[in-house]
């Protein structure tokens, strides 16, 4: 066999047909499972990125709101006024005398809310809404008292719940799989109300 092939090389004797065949078909089926491994690779990277988005996306927003919620209701002075106001299940509104001064004025209150998939972020210095992260698909505050038990009464509450569920922004328009969401929870006390 091998003597057949190198005399075919070498231009001494020529190829039938069936083997130009044999020879194409064979060609065809190694092409298309390497096409196959490649697409497989592509949609396993685009899984792994699109999850790394989420997850940061998440965290990145999880982390925003723990840290503003935690500092709610800082007041040096000893002002009286209430840490968290407008409770909903998808927005609150912060309270804290960051400047120090005994009053609540310009960027001493901030505002979240879930607006379509943006959670959002509003401050009282006239810059408006900002966008904090995107994707988020649902957004939920739940409010506790002291004791650990539910509660809408904002001066009663001492901690929150926050549990974010983002999902990819941008899907490739080929690609069905990789619809990667990510839920984070985490439970924050208020660290200035008593």
């Amino acid at each position: 066999m091998w003597q057949r092939i190198a005399r075919t090389l070498r231009g001494e004797e020529g190829v039938t047909f069936a083997e130009l065949l044999v020879a194409a078909a064979v060609s065809a089926l190694i092409l298309g499972g390497a096409t196959l491994l490649l697409i497989q690779g592509q949609q396993a990277y685009l899984v792994g990125a699109n999850q790394l988005e989420v997850q940061q996306n998440a965290r990145i927003g999880i982390e925003r709101l723990i840290r503003e919620i935690r500092s709610a209701g800082y007041n040096p002075r000893g002002v009286a006024f209430t840490a968290l106001l407008n409770p909903t299940p998808t927005g609150m509104t912060l309270q804290s005398d960051l400047d120090e001064n005994g009053v609540l004025g310009p960027g001493d209150v901030v505002t979240y809310v879930l607006a379509g998939t943006t959670l959002q972020r509003s401050v009282n210095d006239g810059t408006g809404n900002q966008p904090v992260i995107e994707g988020v698909q649902t957004l939920t505050f739940t409010y506790l008292d002291a004791g650990g038990i539910a509660t809408a009464i904002p001066a009663n509450i001492r901690s929150v719940v926050v549990s974010i569920t983002a999902q990819p922004e941008i899907v490739p328009y080929s690609w069905q799989g990789g619809q990667v969401a990510v839920t984070m929870t985490d439970r924050v006390r208020f660290r200035n109300v008593q």
